[in-house]
């Protein structure tokens, strides 16, 4: 591990390394930290730290695929994101748009809905989501990028 680290190290200039190592702090240390704290904290029944661990990890998962696709390794692959992106937004706009307003409505007009533990679900869910897809673009937009380019250009 430390050999990969240094090696790591010698390949990216200093500012992308600055850069995504803040962008990894921030990511673990100031936002996923917190929340899984607080996921075993806020909790009614013995089961909801588990379900706040799983909504957790359902917006980091989502994040990571939105990152990865902000930031295609080729234009190949931009391409290939692109046309997947045309059809998955597709079926958003249709079918799942249609189904949203009903379940909008119910947690709407739910009191219940406006608990402490929804709250922090959707707050959790989000915080999962976009702190991933911050992470995963800035590493690969800046850190591996900068890799390929002095390993197929070394100086």
């Amino acid at each position: 591990m430390k050999v990969f680290l240094l090696a790591l190290l010698e390949k990216i200039s200093s500012d992308k390394f600055i850069t995504a190592l803040l962008a990894l702090l921030t990511g673990v240390c100031l936002l996923y930290m917190p929340m899984l704290y607080f996921s075993f904290k806020i909790k009614i029944t013995p089961y909801d730290p588990y379900i706040n661990i799983a909504i957790l990890t359902l917006g980091v998962g989502i994040g990571w695929v939105l990152g990865t696709f902000a930031s295609p390794d080729s234009p190949k692959e931009g391409e290939r994101f692109t046309k997947l992106g045309t059809a998955v937004a597709s079926f958003l706009s249709g079918y799942v748009l249609s189904k949203t307003d009903k379940a909008i409505d119910k947690f709407v007009n739910n009191e219940a809905s406006l608990s402490l533990i929804n709250s922090f679900r959707v707050i959790e869910f989000v915080v999962g989501l976009l702190a991933a897809t911050m992470v995963t673009y800035i590493l690969r937009e800046y850190v591996l990028r900068q890799i390929e380019q002095q390993t197929s250009n070394p100086a």
